[in-house]
């Protein structure tokens, strides 16, 4: 699964991992409701099927973690790719607006999700990763790792990339923070060495490689049609 400002999720538990991460049974949702599923066939490449389908969903954010009585609803396109030779989803490729991403984590970037954050990065699945980061503290831990998360930006944005999750920023550990509690590959991420790539470097995907004009346009007329912004993607509240 790709989200082009967040990454390349592999495997069935990599797209299970960033699900978990956008339903109820994320520390940072509390409540999480579909309210709208539209599938259409829009291609066919010889071998696999491609279905557009846009997804409208009402969120209630964790109070703990956005403060209280927080709740929007966002529009999402997806594009899947079917092998029905193999029975198989080869590819699904996930888009918001980023506007919408920006309100998200400006939501969520509060002290309770900076401690969230290094506390995992405490736990014993993420101990190697705390210990190689601590040593560079000279005084607290504790306070070290809430400053260097702080020093971070939310998001990253270029000339070409507006508000991307998958590099050196806050918004990145808030994603992977929440994955590495279940599986330690992720206490790397979350590192503010550099220990791999991700979470320091982006990737520099862009939508337009994965989307075409027209899915674009469609995707448009969805969320006027559900009551959404068109370009900001999401509204606050309850739509629909």
């Amino acid at each position: 699964m790709t989200l082009s400002q967040a990454g390349t999720f592999t495997g069935p538990d990599g797209i299970s991992e960033y699900v978990h991460f956008s339903d109820a049974s994320s520390p940072y949702i509390a409540n999480y409701e579909s309210l709208n599923h539209t599938v259409a066939l829009t291609g066919f490449t010889g071998t696999e099927c491609i279905f557009s389908n846009f997804l409208t969903s009402y969120y209630e954010l964790a109070e703990e973690h956005a403060g209280p009585g927080v709740s929007l609803t966002v529009s999402v396109m997806m594009k899947l790719h079917y092998n029905p030779t193999l029975h198989k989803v080869t590819q699904m490729i996930v888009y918001y607006d980023a506007p919408f991403l920006k309100y998200f984590f400006e939501k969520l970037d509060t002290p309770a999700t900076a401690q969230l954050i290094c506390e995992t990065m405490k736990t014993n699945q993420c101990k190697a990763v705390w210990e190689e980061n601590v040593v560079q503290s000279t005084g607290n831990a504790d306070d070290w790792c809430i400053s260097e998360m702080n020093s971070r930006p939310l998001t990253t944005s270029t000339a070409d990339l507006h508000d991307y999750i998958d590099s050196d920023s806050k918004s990145c550990r808030m994603l992977h923070a929440v994955m590495a509690r279940n599986n330690g590959a992720h206490c790397p991420h979350i590192s503010f060495l550099p220990i791999t790539d991700i979470c320091q470097k982006s990737n520099g995907l862009l939508p337009e490689h994965s989307f075409s004009k027209s899915d674009f346009a469609s995707f448009g007329t969805y969320k006027v049609q559900h009551n959404i912004h068109p370009v900001n993607g999401y509204i606050e509240g309850r739509s629909l």
